[in-house]
């Protein structure tokens, strides 16, 4: 067994340290972490970064799916060189050792592209500086999606939209007819009721001179309860009425509809209660 000298142990033993130091910094892999490395894994974007001297030194996410080139194969070479159109490497470039010495952002960029078939990718890029915390140094990162399909994608998109806002359009029009017949329905069950009120109080009149000639005493405050009952009656029944109109007025849906058919319902059990 070879033995170290005192300065090698020390050593050692200080890079050790230095080690922990850097491990008890970083965070933490909690279930949030894990579940973000999971989407990242599955997500249909790319994700790689670079140094200085424009080495991808991360492949990640849908980069070998949409440019062809293997982890191996990327790791190591200049970004500008693999997939960068010519007319754009330039101002790539100077994108680049901005985003890692000024902190500048490049957000939902157009960028042309090539796969290591040759075939051209449109791109939506988003470039950003991030530290690595291993190696200490500043890099590059871009996420990117593909949309060499947007033509494709927007026309789907506008079906989509247009058959939703027919289905929009044509719900609203069967809400407002349903509105339009609990209005009109519940118009006749309170002209209904309040015929019937005043039905009653004609009747509460006759049947009160009567009251009062029979039993002089009690009629005049039995015939004055009654009126004073019908008349509470009748307030009940308009403020019902509005209530259940402006319900139905202010329904936005077919499920707000049928809390009004119920409350209809209840309404009209006055009217049964009243005959």
């Amino acid at each position: 067994m070879e033995t170290k000298n005192p300065d090698e142990l020390i050593k050692e033993i200080t890079t050790l340290k230095q080690r922990l130091q850097q491990l008890e910094k970083q965070r933490a892999f909690s279930w949030e972490d894990c579940l973000k490395l999971s989407i990242i894994d599955k997500a249909p974007f790319t994700m790689w970064a670079c140094n200085r001297n424009f080495e991808i030194v991360l492949w990640a996410g849908a980069c070998e799916e949409i440019y062809g080139y293997s982890r191996e194969e990327a790791i190591g070479k200049n970004y500008l060189d693999l997939f960068v159109d010519k007319p754009e490497r330039e101002e790539s470039e100077k994108d680049c050792i901005e985003i890692i010495e000024e902190d500048k952002r490049q957000t939902n960029c157009f960028a042309f592209d090539y796969a290591k078939n040759k075939d051209k990718r449109n791109m939506l890029t988003n470039c950003f500086r991030v530290h690595d915390e291993f190696n200490d140094r500043l890099l590059q990162a871009e996420v990117a999606f593909e949309i060499s399909d947007i033509e494709k994608r927007r026309e789907f998109h506008r079906i989509v939209r247009e058959k939703g806002l027919a289905k929009t359009v044509f719900e609203k029009g069967e809400l407002e007819v349903e509105k339009l017949s609990l209005l009109q329905r519940l118009k006749v069950k309170h002209e209904e009721r309040i015929t019937r009120l005043k039905t009653l109080f004609q009747d509460a009149k006759i049947w009160g001179v009567s009251l009062k000639r029979e039993i002089p005493k009690d009629g005049e405050e039995l015939y004055n309860d009654l009126l004073h009952k019908l008349e509470k009656e009748k307030i009940i029944a308009e403020n019902q009425y509005e209530e259940i109109k402006k319900r139905i007025s202010d329904s936005k849906n077919m499920k707000d509809v049928k809390n009004v058919e119920d409350m209809l319902m209840e309404y009209d059990k006055y009217n049964e209660k009243e005959r």
